[in-house]
C-alpha cells in the first residue's frame, strides 16, 4: 500500500487530544479539578448549615453541582486552546507538508521533502482507527497520523480508497499480531 497524505493543524490537535484523554496524569489532573472547587463549595455550603444560614448554604451547594456540571465543559475548551497555541506554536513548519507511506507486511517506510525513514511492522505496538485518522503507534513512542481527508491513493498502490485502507491495516494487524484498536466513536470530553 502507498500513500500520498500531508497533515494539518487538526490533525495535530486532534492527536494531541486523543493522547491527553488516553493519559492517567492528564486524567487524575481533570478529575482533581473538577472535584476540588466541588468539594470546597460544600465545605463552605456545610459551614453555613452549622450556622443556620441556609441561603448562603443552599447557595454554595447549587454552586458545588454547576462547578461539576459545567466546569468540564469550560476545561475542555481551555485544553482545546492551549494545546492548539502549542501546536501553532511548535508545529507551524511541518503544517500541510507532502509525504509518502508505503507500507507492506514487513516495513513501513516514509519520505517527505526532506527526511527518510523505515521502520519494521514489530516496532509498531498499536492500530489506532480514529474518527477522523489511523494512527499507527511505534515502541518507541511515535506516531504515524494518517488522516482520511488528507490522503491520496496512489495509482500503483493495491489499495484505492479510505474503506479498502482500513481493511488492508486490519488485516496487517491480523497478519503480525498487532493490537488493533477501534475508536471510532471516541470524542475529546
Amino acid at each position: 500500500m502507498i500513500l500520498k497524505y500531508s497533515i494539518g493543524a487538526d490533525d495535530f490537535l486532534n492527536f494531541q487530544l486523543f493522547t491527553a484523554s488516553e493519559s492517567p496524569v492528564v486524567k487524575r489532573r481533570r478529575l482533581k479539578s473538577k472535584l476540588a472547587f466541588a468539594i470546597l463549595y460544600i465545605a463552605f455550603g456545610l459551614f453555613f448549615v452549622v450556622d443556620s444560614k441556609w441561603v448562603y448554604a443552599s447557595t454554595f451547594f447549587v454552586l458545588a453541582i454547576l462547578w461539576f456540571f459545567f466546569y468540564p465543559l469550560r476545561e475542555k475548551r481551555m485544553y482545546e486552546r492551549n494545546y492548539k497555541n502549542f501546536i501553532l506554536e511548535n508545529y507551524r513548519n511541518r503544517f500541510d507538508k507532502e509525504a509518502t507511506m508505503e507500507i507492506t507486511n514487513a516495513y513501513i517506510q516514509t519520505k517527505d521533502g526532506v527526511n527518510k525513514g523505515k521502520a519494521l511492522l514489530s516496532e509498531v505496538s498499536e492500530i489506532v482507527e480514529m474518527p477522523t485518522a489511523i494512527y499507527l503507534r511505534l515502541n518507541t513512542a511515535q506516531t504515524f497520523m494518517l488522516p482520511y481527508d488528507r490522503i491520496e491513493f496512489l495509482e500503483s498502490s493495491d489499495v484505492k480508497n479510505t474503506q479498502e485502507m482500513i481493511l488492508k491495516f486490519k488485516e496487517i494487524a491480523n497478519l503480525n499480531q498487532l493490537k488493533y484498536t477501534d475508536l471510532t466513536n471516541w470524542k475529546w470530553k
